[in-house]
């Protein structure tokens, strides 16, 4: 029993700083907790136009896509999925997600039933970077 409380304690640190995402653009950064680890990134594809969804959770130190879903085959087939259906599984891990801010429609980031419009940090065509929130601040 002595041995299995070291390896809980580290468990139950790891889970205590692994259930946000920080979001850093336009020369400031912000923190999303995550209340169940995950979170969408909703977007239009640039070469179709049409809708992805990308959903993510807090692996760590990292973040972990675990589904894409889009109407469209095309969007889907670029993506490498040639599977009947909208919706499906992925597992990648990925120590951030570089993205710009949209100069058409604008991505949306999704925490359970909150929508939160990406323009928020920055102008159309500016840099922003999504981490695992790993410390007491944001990244910057």
């Amino acid at each position: 029993m002595r041995a299995l409380l070291p390896a809980a304690l580290l468990l139950a640190a790891g889970a205590a700083w692994a259930d946000g995402v920080d979001i850093a653009g336009g020369g400031h950064c912000r923190r999303f907790e995550l209340p169940d680890g995950r979170f969408a990134v909703t977007y239009h594809h640039s070469m179709y136009d049409q809708p992805v969804t990308e959903e993510y959770a807090v692996a760590g130190e990292a973040l972990e896509l675990r589904s894409l879903h889009s109407p469209s085959a095309a969007v889907l087939e670029y993506f490498g999925i040639t599977a009947p259906g909208a919706t499906h599984e992925r597992r990648r891990y990925l120590p951030e997600i570089v993205m710009r801010v949209a100069t058409g429609e604008p991505q949306v980031l999704r925490i359970g039933n909150r929508s939160i419009s990406l323009r928020e940090f920055g102008m159309p065509g500016d840099r922003f970077v999504m981490r695992a929130a790993t410390g007491s601040r944001c990244h910057d």
